[in-house]
């Protein structure tokens, strides 16, 4: 198969601006060129190249995990938690998707809507697959194991009563066993709204004695938005509230829609982040939210805004003043070790043509990892209304997975690839047939704990001579991943379907799609090898994070009282130490805008006014952003 894109490059990214040849009115093209449109199947160079009915044949060993099945959207913003693989035996890896065997109507596929299971021994070469874990109308699945291993999985249905949230778990041991519903979840809210919990995300207590269980209130015209919710559910015997509870104040947590994810640090702290809705134009908190609880749920910390509104930033200066940044929907949470870190989507000045993928952890703050047209085939400048599939921008559904070395860490996603003259004219378009988008798999990574990021390099393609062309969607990522000299295997699954559009949920202007045959839409699991040099950068998104090779180190990090932060410096700078919580909250400046000599500066540290507990020590300097980590005891 000849290659899609060119290898000439669309934007230069410096490490101080964004620079683009844009016309003065920033306007896109409306006209539809006639780009590149892949003819699926293509007539095959060689008779081995004949595209097989069935499975797609992919690159990099992806395998078939045998859930297959049409649903035009696999999530409302979340990265869905499909895959999890059972601690201390990597080679056992289970995973779960929502399935429809049906296509031909809404209510046709909506009612034989399931959420199926499968499970490896082998790594991933080869599955053991269910189609449907219970025999109701699911949607919207989030996975978990046990200490033993023993899978849970959280759900929504309808029996009749409106949406309502459930908890079921395996009689087996990760491999395939009869699932039944440990719990429904209440139908009422902490308010008394009751039918439309829905969209849960859930986590296991340390201990294994508890599930927390959030959900978002699927509210209609009659009733407002609701607190995001939470509930716990007693393992031994499924027992749960009569009422959801409402998370925080509500003015910072409306329902997020099914746009909240959720994690546990391993000395058993929950964190969840949010998608958090705008409710009218004066409402400037809407975007990314995050809390945590170190009582198994009980209570939880004040919401912290990781980007809320549309933030006015001068990294970008496009042109040549501050730009507008923003957060979009999708999201995914994990911790390094018992810092949380958050990737999702964002843009600036609502463009697509900036759409970028942003990172953020208590001691990074905000970093930019990914944007369109960063590199060659990277994103796109347009996507007709009427051909957006359900819940997709340009790029969509970040990922993440953390390294068991606690340094390592890695953002998955989706884009689609469009290439443009210089006033945003399409000249080539990776398409169907039907004009709507083929995404593929990319990934971005970073070696010292997310302040540094390398080039995005792709995962998974959407075609490639000798493989089947598929557009590549909803990927998810493995909490933790291995790391080994320095590389990281990456475990993954995703979904490919031969034909992409939109089948069912089709919006104001949107004709249904052929999907073509139900066995070319599958879920896939791959472990994609991360390698060192993928980890180092050759351009950059991040003003803040390029520039000079300092160092930072406390000496000790561990105190109740004095220590000493030394810094060292290529040559002479401005110089700004704060200590934050985990949080990312400011609790000490020990040095302000002060000026610094090259060479090695040392700062002192007083710690004896703060709590016991772990902390962070940022350095900025002219260069950039260094942290080092500082513990207090008592």
């Amino acid at each position: 198969m000849k290659r899609l894109l060119t290898t000439s490059t669309l934007l230069l990214m410096s490490a101080s601006a964004l620079s683009v040849a844009q016309p003065a009115d920033r306007r896109i093209t409306r006209d539809r060129p006639a780009g590149i449109r892949l003819t699926l199947p293509k007539k095959p160079e060689k008779a081995a190249l004949k595209p097989v009915r069935g499975t797609l044949r992919l690159r990099g060993g992806a395998a078939a995990t045998g859930l297959t099945g049409f649903y035009d959207y696999q999530s409302n913003g979340a990265s869905p938690g499909y895959l999890a693989i059972r601690r201390g035996t990597p080679d056992v890896l289970v995973t779960t998707s929502m399935v429809s065997a049906e296509a031909g109507s809404i209510d046709a596929a909506s009612a034989a809507r399931r959420v199926g299971y499968a499970y490896s021994a082998d790594g991933g070469v080869t599955w053991v697959t269910t189609s449907s874990i219970f025999d109701l109308r699911l949607g919207f699945p989030m996975l978990q194991l046990d200490n033993g291993g023993r899978p849970f999985v959280a759900a929504h249905g309808d029996l009749g009563e409106g949406d309502r949230s459930f908890l079921f778990v395996s009689s087996g041991i990760a491999g395939i066993g009869d699932y039944y519903p440990l719990a429904e979840l209440p139908l009422e809210t902490a308010s008394g709204r009751d039918g439309g919990v829905a969209w849960p995300t859930f986590v296991l207590t340390k201990d294994g004695s508890k599930a927390v269980v959030f959900g978002s209130y699927s509210n209609d015209d009659d009733q407002p938005e609701a607190p995001l919710q939470v509930a716990t559910v007693a393992i031994a015997d499924g027992a749960t509230q009569q009422r959801w509870r409402d998370l925080a104040d509500s003015t910072l947590t409306n329902t997020s829609g099914g746009r909240t994810v959720a994690a546990r640090a391993e000395s058993g702290r929950i964190g969840i982040a949010w998608y958090k809705y705008q409710l009218d134009e004066a409402d400037g908190d809407w975007g990314i939210w995050y809390s945590q609880s170190d009582d198994d749920g009980t209570t939880w910390s004040a919401p912290v805004e990781v980007l809320g509104g549309s933030r006015v930033v001068d990294d970008y200066m496009i042109d040549g003043d501050p730009d507008t940044l923003s957060a979009g929907a999708n999201l995914d949470l994990v911790f390094r070790g018992e810092e949380p870190q958050i990737t999702f989507t964002g843009n600036v000045n609502g463009l697509i043509q900036f759409a970028n993928v942003m990172f953020w952890s208590p001691s990074t703050g905000l970093r930019t990892v990914a944007m369109s047209n960063q590199v060659e085939g990277l994103g796109g400048y347009q996507i007709p209304l009427q051909k957006r599939q359900q819940n997709m921008g340009s790029l969509a559904y970040p990922t993440i997975s953390v390294g068991d070395n606690g340094r390592h860490v890695v953002v998955a996603f989706t884009a689609i690839a469009q290439r443009a003259e210089g006033d945003g004219t399409l000249i080539e378009d990776v398409v169907s047939e039907a004009g709507f988008q083929y995404y593929r798999l990319w990934g971005v990574g970073s070696a010292d704990g997310g302040r540094t990021w390398g080039t995005p390099f792709i995962i998974q393609d959407f075609a490639e001579k000798g493989t089947d062309s598929a557009s590549i969607e909803y990927p998810a990522a493995a909490e933790t991943a291995r790391v080994v000299g320095g590389a990281l295997e990456l475990p993954i699954v995703f979904q490919a379907r031969r034909y992409p559009g939109m089948y069912i949920y089709t919006g104001s202007g949107t004709t249904a799609t052929d999907p073509g045959p139900m066995s070319e839409c599958s879920q896939y699991f791959q472990r994609f090898t991360v390698t060192p040099s993928m980890f180092q950068s050759t351009s950059s998104v991040d003003a803040p994070t390029a520039g000079l090779a300092a160092t930072a180190e406390l000496l000790p990090n561990r105190t109740s009282g004095a220590t000493t932060l030394e810094i060292a410096l290529p040559r002479q700078s401005s110089l700004d130490v704060t200590i934050v919580d985990p949080l990312g909250r400011v609790v000490a400046r020990p040095l302000v805008a002060a000026s610094a000599a090259s060479g090695t500066n040392r700062v002192p540290i007083d710690a004896s006014a703060l709590n016991a507990g772990l902390y962070h020590c940022v350095v900025r300097h002219e260069g950039g952003v260094l942290t080092t980590r500082l513990e207090v005891v008592r």
